[in-house]
């Protein structure tokens, strides 16, 4: 089992062999929303995270 960290509100998931990112946000305890990004030019629209 995955520890559990409740502050964790959203992640990215980022291949390395295509361009492809799996953005996931928190919208309540334990429900997320998916954002998939495919193509070199494409954007996470809803991204908070700074990189």
């Amino acid at each position: 089992m995955l520890p559990r960290l409740p502050s964790l509100c959203e992640y990215l998931l980022i291949h390395q062999d295509q361009p492809v990112i799996e953005h996931y946000w928190k919208i309540e305890e334990q429900r997320w929303i998916l954002e998939d990004v495919v193509g070199l030019d494409k954007t996470a629209e809803r991204c908070w995270i700074e990189l």
